[in-house]
């Protein structure tokens, strides 16, 4: 299941069963991703976010039938991270969502359990779990998470109330930050965020006050407070999401998601305003949820498009976004991809989870490269 935009659940429907591997120059290509439950009949395996510090070096997260998922490239192959879990969970994991590596022996992953939200950090030989003040608090989420160094990362989400939450990492704690209300809006989620340093962050997601009412949502931290960045909803459009955001500087991010019925979006931030940047839209409908800028004019945003649904990239060289060829897995009648990760203009790792539909419930993960 895709994180829920303010009761507006989307479901996760993306690919990777398969065995090619990337080679130089060959644009995009299916990974083969071990889905944990494979075997058991029913499976839900989702990857939602990746990290990449180098070409041999990503770890992916999501979730595998109500339980913690991660998984680990190494250049070779994907391999299951094992997950301590929360102490207070035996059953009812709900999953993750981000992850932000600084190195090959550091990573933060965010997400939720049945208690509250999931913090845990990769330290290069295993993982332990961090506790943060809304580990306890049941309904608390943390979809997104950002680090510029060990002792730098900022985690955004939706508190029990329904309020945008953004909670930061100082080496030694989790504190829980203040975070605006739009006027007028009485819930909000914080999706994605990206902080180019550790006193430069923009976070993106939603706000409303009930149903048809759901806007695009930005703040940004500027090392003492977040304020409200208004966003645009492009003309005609009565509702807008944002799921994923790159900041390459304080002055340069760009965020990306969609607008009904089901148009892609995509909106610049030059350090004084967001625009709309005009993006291709397949003929039976798109989205994109996830974005990753490796300078101010070179961005590849992941996503779904099409029925039935087909995984989605899209690439930014500074002037226009173009549709770039990705490869769905050949049993696969659902399929998306939700996160992406990108070292250079040319080389990225973009994840999610593919379906075979036609009644079939089941989900699969999915990974795929670009190089």
């Amino acid at each position: 299941m895709r994180r829920a935009a303010l009761g507006v659940a989307v479901v996760a429907l993306a690919g990777a069963a398969a065995t090619a591997m990337a080679s130089a120059g060959t644009g995009w290509v299916l990974q083969a991703t071990p889905s944990p439950n494979a075997s058991t009949g029913v499976v839900h395996d989702v990857l939602q976010g990746v990290s990449c510090t180098s070409t041999t070096a990503c770890t992916a997260v999501g979730a595998g039938a109500n339980e913690l998922l991660a998984e680990r490239w190494n250049g070779t192959a994907w391999t299951v991270e094992s997950l301590p879990g929360p102490k207070e969970v035996n059953k009812g994991l709900y999953g993750l969502f981000g992850v932000s590596c600084t190195s090959a022996t550091d990573c933060v992953v965010v997400g939720a359990s049945d208690v509250g939200t999931v913090t845990e950090r990769w330290y290069g030989k295993g993982w332990s779990v961090q506790y943060t003040p809304t580990a306890r608090t049941n309904g608390a989420t943390l979809y997104g998470v950002s680090c510029t160094s060990t002792t730098a990362c900022t985690a955004v989400g939706t508190s029990r109330a329904g309020k945008a939450l953004a909670e930061r990492w100082n080496g030694t704690t989790w504190t829980i930050d203040s975070v605006p209300m739009p006027t007028g809006q009485t819930e909000a989620v914080l999706q994605a965020v990206s902080c180019p340093s550790p006193t430069a962050c923009v976070a993106v997601g939603e706000a409303g006050h009930g149903v048809g009412t759901t806007r695009a949502l930005a703040e940004r931290w500027n090392g003492i407070t977040w304020t409200i960045e208004p966003t645009l909803t492009p003309t005609g459009a009565t509702l807008s999401y944002l799921w994923g955001v790159s900041c390459t500087s304080a002055t340069a991010c760009t965020a990306v998601g969609d607008a009904p019925f089901d148009a892609t979006l995509a909106e610049r931030w030059n350090g004084t305003t967001w625009t709309i940047q005009p993006t291709p839209n397949p003929p039976s409908g798109a989205n994109l949820f996830g974005v990753s800028c490796t300078s101010a004019t070179a961005c590849t945003a992941v996503g779904g498009s099409g029925s039935p649904y087909n995984t989605l990239a899209e690439v930014w060289n500074g002037a226009t976004w173009t549709v770039q060829t990705t490869p769905n897995p050949s049993k696969s009648n659902n399929s998306s991809l939700f996160g992406v990760s990108c070292t250079s203009d040319t080389a990225c790792v973009a994840v999610g989870s593919w379906g075979p539909n036609n009644g079939n419930p089941n989900l699969y993960t999915l990974a795929e490269q670009h190089s």
